[in-house]
C-alpha cells in the first residue's frame, strides 16, 4: 500500500495502480478480507482508476471500501481522498451522488466528534460546493 501511495503522490497512477492490486491478495490472505487495510488499496485503486480517467469501474471497490471502513469505525471519506477527487467524480453520477454526499457528511461528523476540526471543515467547504 505504501509504495502505491507514493507512486500514486510522484503521478505514476499507471504504477501505483499495479502496486495497490498486487497489495490486495496479500492483505486478504494475511489479515481477511474485511480488516480496514483493505479499504486503503481499494481506496488507492479507486484514486488511480480516477487518475487514469477510468471512474465508471471505481464503484464496486469503493462501496466495498466504505461497508469496511464502517465495520471498523473508521470516517468513511479520508481527506486524501477528497484530495485525490474520488467524492468529486462519484458526485457527478446521479446514482451515486446521494451516498457520497451522505459519506463526506459522516466523515465531517466523525472528524469533528474526534476533534480534529480542520478535517472537519475541509469536507464541510467540500459539501457547500457540491449543493
Amino acid at each position: 500500500i505504501n509504495l502505491g501511495s507514493l507512486q500514486l503522490e510522484q503521478g505514476d497512477f499507471a504504477g501505483a495502480l499495479a502496486s495497490y492490486q498486487r497489495s490486495v491478495p496479500i492483505i486478504e490472505t494475511k489479515l481477511g478480507k474485511d480488516h480496514l487495510y483493505l479499504s486503503y488499496a481499494q481506496r488507492g485503486i479507486a484514486a488511480c482508476l480516477v487518475k487514469l480517467h477510468r471512474a465508471g469501474e471505481t464503484r464496486p471497490l469503493l462501496e466495498q471500501a466504505s461497508r469496511i471502513r464502517a465495520s471498523a469505525g473508521a470516517p468513511p471519506v479520508t481527506i486524501e481522498e477528497l484530495v485525490s477527487g474520488i467524492p468529486d467524480v462519484l458526485a457527478q453520477d446521479p446514482r451515486t451522488r446521494a451516498g457520497e454526499t451522505a459519506a463526506v457528511k459522516a466523515a465531517a461528523a466523525a472528524y469533528e466528534k474526534m476533534g480534529d476540526a480542520t478535517n472537519a471543515a475541509k469536507l464541510r467547504s467540500w459539501l457547500a460546493q457540491h449543493r
